[in-house]
């Protein structure tokens, strides 16, 4: 038997205990993180991580011994942590409870399957990536050369949706939570709309939309260079 540490990303899981594999009962896993702020209510900045053994814990702390500040040690490198973030997490996972989060996530998951169903019955312009078992769902195009989902994008973008894109194959997903419940009849309806319009004018927004970034990304073998575009990308963000 090899001695591997499995950590278990539970961020964009609706609800762990859905899958027997998402806990501690499954021997391989040694650790898993839970980000309070999707499906907890949370704010952001109170994730968590869960260690089968408090041993291993101890790989993720920062001390410091010879600082002119005296000793120092943290539970992460990050420092110290809001005091009021956690309260409020507390408090959010307190008010949910063991049921209203079951709840939530028999809800989440009853949307994700309406919306697999509703692209593959109403939309056979996209398809669903790979098989999703939780609340993720990616979707690409049928015919990328007939469909740039990057500019389904933009226009999505528009019409006040924010999905995320994707590379390799060039696709995009959409992360349901509580908050999309009662959303999936206007979803649906902008992407039909936005390819409409796509079939009308290919290139959508053009130049002004995000669309033309990814193109480069796709086409360019060179992904130092892309790298080097993305500091100068977030140097322009963070200018004055």
């Amino acid at each position: 038997m090899y001695s591997i540490y499995f950590q278990l990303s539970c961020l964009y899981r609706a609800c762990c205990t859905l899958t027997p594999c998402c806990i501690f009962a499954s021997a391989g896993v040694t650790s898993m993180s839970v980000d309070t702020h999707k499906f907890g209510m949370a704010h952001k900045g109170t994730s968590v991580v869960l260690y089968r053994h408090p041993r291993l814990r101890r790989h993720q702390y920062t001390s410091v011994t010879d600082w002119p500040g005296g000793l120092y040690i943290s539970p992460s490198m990050a420092g110290s942590r809001s005091g009021a973030l956690i309260t409020t997490a507390w408090a959010s996972l307190v008010h949910l409870g063991h049921n209203g989060l079951m709840a939530a996530a028999d809800d989440i998951m009853r949307t994700v399957r309406e919306f697999k169903r509703a692209l593959q019955v109403q939309v056979p312009e996209l398809q669903v990536v790979g098989q999703p078992h939780m609340s993720v769902v990616a979707f690409k195009a049928t015919n990328p050369q007939q469909l740039n989902v990057y500019c389904l994008n933009d226009l999505l973008t528009q019409k006040g949706w924010h999905l995320n894109a994707l590379q390799r194959p060039a696709a995009l997903h959409f992360c349901f939570t509580a908050q999309h419940l009662n959303v999936l009849p206007g979803l649906i309806g902008d992407i039909k709309d936005a390819i409409v319009a796509l079939k009308a004018n290919p290139e959508g927004l053009g130049s002004e939309g995000s669309a033309p970034i990814y193109g480069l990304a796709g086409a360019s073998p060179d992904r130092g260079l892309i790298r080097e575009f993305l500091v100068v990308f977030q140097d322009a963000l963070l200018a004055p």
